[in-house]
């Protein structure tokens, strides 16, 4: 662990921590080593005052505090306390002592080394690009609604749907301060003709089934594959039926080659994320067979199979993998977005969707 004294500017207790040293610094914030009133240590984050003067990010932070606080994982650091309303907005989580990466033998990378990242999945602020597609082709309407809960992805993806209206027509946003009942109300009350909810949480996403069930609402409505799970089909109920999930994996089943020989050779049917998994293993092997054929000594070159991974279409089983010609080498999003709906006690396949 490296620790770093304080600085004359800093400050010497925040929201009931005293600060004992600095843990670190970056874009935007400070994070000190605090001993709480209970005696209790804390990584205690603090906002840069840059950040703390703009309302917009002052309103994400209170979202993703809050969000964090509903965490509940033995494999996440628990939030302990935060104050988004502070002059100096701060967070603090558990603190968990550990050695720097140097003390723990993680080396530097060499002055010319490269990393080079291969990205085979769309992204997520993609994710409103499935429904973009369906409520303007296949159910169209002109108003839709997105009942926005906290966190960063439920801000990413209503900031897109906002920004793509379905038929060019409008949305609206109503966020979950008074409740998803509250929200839901709201909506149906603007006219909605279709309701997304953006946020990470199943059962809240049940809530919102249930809520938009009760307004007696029966347009399209949906969420991102976050809500795609058990726990939302459960507490849902029979008000889960013809829920929409945009998701950037395929139906494992769907390539049925593929899904008979998982079978074959592990007994179970294959889980999402397979096929993907598949061709990212392909796509590599085929880079390296490329090489290997353009090789004078039939060697691999590791920088020039970086390269190499980008430059041709890999026609995997989930979907063709191609990437941008630039520097970003990102993943080309045709194809590579799916669309799922509630049907009794399982998610079917709609196909791809973008």
């Amino acid at each position: 662990m490296v620790t770093v004294h304080h600085t004359p500017s800093d400050p010497a207790r925040i929201g009931g921590h005293r600060l004992l040293a600095r843990l670190g610094a970056g874009g935007m914030g400070v994070v000190y080593l605090g001993r709480a009133e209970t005696g209790e240590l804390a990584a205690v984050k603090v906002i840069r005052p840059e950040y703390a003067a703009e309302t917009d990010f002052r309103a994400r932070f209170r979202r993703e505090a809050a969000a964090a606080r509903r965490v509940r994982s033995p494999w996440v650091v628990p939030v302990t306390g935060a104050d988004p309303e502070a002059e100096a907005p701060w967070l603090a989580t558990a603190f968990v002592p550990g050695p720097a990466l140097d003390d723990a033998g993680v080396p530097e990378p060499a002055a010319n080394t490269m990393d080079t990242l291969c990205v085979t999945r769309a992204p997520e602020e993609l994710l409103a690009a499935p429904f973009l597609r369906y409520l303007t082709d296949d159910r169209p309407v002109r108003r839709t609604a997105v009942v926005r809960d906290e966190g960063r992805e439920a801000a990413d993806f209503s900031l897109a749907l906002g920004e793509n209206p379905p038929n060019d027509g409008i949305v609206t946003v109503h966020d979950t301060d008074d409740g998803i009942a509250a929200a839901v109300e709201a909506a149906v009350a603007r006219d909605a003709e279709a309701v997304i909810y953006a946020g990470v949480s199943p059962e809240r996403a049940a809530q919102c089934a249930r809520a938009m069930a009760a307004a007696d609402f029966a347009g399209p409505r949906g969420g991102t594959w976050r809500t795609m799970t058990p726990a939302f089909l459960k507490a849902a109920g029979i008000t889960a039926g013809g829920w929409l999930c945009a998701a950037p994996f395929s139906d494992p089943a769907a390539p049925r080659d593929f899904a008979a020989a998982y079978r074959a050779a592990y007994g179970a049917a294959p889980p999402r994320w397979a096929p993907e998994a598949y061709d990212a293993v392909g796509l590599i092997a085929a880079a390296i067979a490329r090489q290997k054929r353009t090789a004078t000594d039939g060697t691999v070159d590791r920088g020039a199979l970086a390269q190499e991974l980008f430059r041709e279409t890999y026609r995997g089983v989930a979907k063709e993998l191609t990437f941008a010609r630039d520097d970003t080498h990102q993943l080309e999003p045709g194809g590579s977005l799916f669309l799922y709906q509630a049907r009794g006690d399982t998610f079917a396949s709609l196909g791809p969707y973008a």
